[in-house]
């Protein structure tokens, strides 16, 4: 079942998450922020300067030239990128210092995940890895700020509104959530875009008799799936069964319009033949309200709805926090020795607007690893 691809997304980038960076100073392990918990190194500062001079290039009045010679809001873009990449260290203080109340550590297991993503992304031969290298970017700093703070802040998130939290979502809330924002339903498809006109006919005959079938209650979609693999000779099962908002999920919008406009007409337990320009789609709408507790038993599914009903609530909290947050030592004596000229340098803007996708594709791709994961375990706080 395709479920959660987007919940780190959802609870760190929204909020406080760090994209890809880089840096060009020294061996990239002077401290340039601390508290007795926390050390943040100049590779990870590198990393978030970076990330801000990314975002930078969206607030800029001309992207294509150089960011650092223009104003955001009428501050230099320098002094912009600086006060960005500050709050993003303050942002692993403050996820630290709240894992710390809470009790929260990372487990023997999540560690391992977090050390096999950070391998498998830390790629020294890509060109884009060693462009960030050269400026000064250090595997630890990316894993410190990216993947750790992403499933610290995660974990804190359900540690407060999973089962048992001081802010605890109660089943029922969830239920009638998932009921009246999510859509439960099972399709296969048949292609017929090398078909005839007979063939398409014939194609569209058999799955209306299927849809017909369904909906007089003589038989059922895995009944009728089972049916239409042995007609097909598949080596598979094509029934694909999911459910999700159809408002908020993108892919079914870009990728499958016509099913979503049919899922948002039809029925409960209506099944219904779908044409799109290239297939026929037979789709059927299970009924969500008999089965939605059951549902929710599902650890990616609850989770997603958990995100869906409290993460702006969790996200303005924390953001609160980093607003007042102080309780760190700033070494402003090495963070200055980061000259943000590295970034263009070498290159024209254009270039490093190139570097940037290339490190944003890299950190969406992280998201969805960083998702994956078990989200049921604990943090620790990590020095550098």
């Amino acid at each position: 079942m395709k479920l959660v691809k987007k919940v780190t997304a959802l609870l760190a980038v929204c909020a406080l998450a760090i994209g890809m960076t880089a840096c060009g100073t020294n061996s990239g392990s002077e401290i340039v922020a601390e508290n007795e918990n926390t050390k943040i190194t100049m590779g990870a500062y590198a990393y978030a300067m970076y990330s801000a001079y990314y975002e930078a290039s969206y607030y800029v009045p001309d992207a294509t030239a150089s960011i650092l010679s223009q104003e955001i809001d009428g501050q230099p873009a320098e002094d912009w990128m600086r006060e960005r990449a500050l709050e993003n260290l303050k942002s692993m203080f403050i996820v630290d210092a709240k894992a710390a109340e809470l009790g929260i550590t990372l487990t023997d297991e999540e560690r391992k995940n977090i050390d096999t993503n950070m391998d498998s992304s830390w790629n020294t031969s890509d060109e884009s890895i060693q462009q960030l290298m050269s400026y000064g970017v250090t595997k630890e700093g990316v894993k410190q700020l990216y993947y750790e703070f992403n499933t610290k802040y995660t974990k804190i998130f359900q540690t407060l509104y999973g089962e048992g939290g001081e802010k605890a979502v109660s089943i029922e809330d969830k239920k009638n959530y998932l009921i009246e924002n999510y859509t439960d339903f099972a399709y296969f498809t048949k292609s017929v875009s090398s078909l005839t006109d007979d063939e398409k006919a014939a194609a569209k005959e058999t799955l209306d008799a299927y849809a017909a079938a369904i909906n007089d209650g003589s038989k059922t979609m895995e009944q009728v799936a089972e049916e239409y693999k042995t007609a097909e000779n598949l080596s598979s099962d094509p029934l694909q069964t999911d459910i999700t908002n159809l408002t908020t999920d993108t892919e079914y919008s870009m990728y499958y319009s016509e099913m979503v406009t049919a899922l948002n007409e039809m029925n409960l337990g209506e099944a219904r033949v779908v044409e799109t320009s290239s297939s026929y789609m037979l789709v059927v709408k299970n009924d969500i309200n008999a089965t939605a507790e059951e549902k929710l038993q599902d650890e990616e599914l609850d989770f997603q709805v958990l995100v869906d009903l409290k993460s702006d609530e969790y996200i303005s909290d924390m953001t609160a926090m980093l607003d007042s947050y102080t309780d760190y030592t700033l070494h402003e004596d090495v963070i200055n020795q980061f000259d943000p000229a590295v970034f263009e340098q070498s290159s024209d803007t254009s270039s490093a607007e190139s570097t940037a996708e290339s490190s944003e594709t890299s950190e969406a791709s992280s998201e969805e690893s960083v998702a994956s994961e078990d989200t049921t375990s604990s943090q620790t706080t990590t020095s550098n």
